[in-house]
């Protein structure tokens, strides 16, 4: 996939709507798995939103749809975005959005959204998050370069970087309580990252 994102800067609609339900996430879930698109189900769906929600400006939702809906060529995208929003999936990516914002807005030690008790969800998360930020580092550096957010990324590379599976298993191979630092450290870093944009986006205006 190509790495900038193109395309006009700009609030998105606001929906009344409160969080997903776990039937919602669940059926979200299920058709990005089914979707065939490089977005592999909800954490990553998540991780992957959570580092588009980082931008001081928000991005128009159709420019990251094309991403998670991404085909081989632009007809393919079209015809899969059009599948989501007749599914009704579309409504759902934006009430999401509105969570993961209202999430970070809120600071604190915010946890990764449960989904399938059997998958390693915050290695997935991890690897969207990782996505998102590869995909906006044209507008993301304008504002602050990667390499002064590279401490903060190292949490989050770590988990990406994990197996899914061990011995045929999902677990992480890290003990517990060296893992509960770790996700304390990825969220800090996350938190970290939305404050310092905010601030240098008001600094230069």
């Amino acid at each position: 996939m190509s790495r900038a994102i193109r395309g006009r800067r700009s609030l998105p609609p606001r929906r009344p709507e409160g969080p997903l339900t776990p039937e919602e996430i669940e059926r979200l879930d299920e058709f990005l798995l089914r979707a065939g698109g490089d977005m592999d189900g909800f954490h990553m769906l998540d991780g992957f939103i959570t580092a588009i929600a980082l931008l001081p400006e928000p991005l128009m939702p159709a420019i990251w749809h094309s991403i998670i809906f991404g085909g081989a060529d632009d007809d393919e995208t079209a015809t899969r975005v059009a599948a989501a929003e007749s599914a009704g999936i579309l409504g759902l990516l934006l009430r999401h959005w509105s969570t993961v914002v209202r999430r970070l807005a809120g600071g604190g030690d915010w946890r990764i959204p449960e989904c399938d008790a059997e998958d390693i969800g915050e290695v997935r998360w991890a690897a969207g998050f990782l996505d998102g930020m590869y995909h906006t580092e044209d507008l993301r550096e304008e504002l602050i370069s990667t390499e002064r957010c590279a401490g903060r990324l190292d949490p989050i590379r770590r988990v990406a970087d994990l197996p899914l599976f061990v011995d045929g298993q999902p677990g992480a191979p890290i003990p517990p309580g060296e893992w509960a630092e770790l996700m304390r450290e990825l969220v800090a870093g996350v938190n970290w990252m939305y404050r310092e944009l905010r601030a240098m986006r008001r600094g230069r205006h």
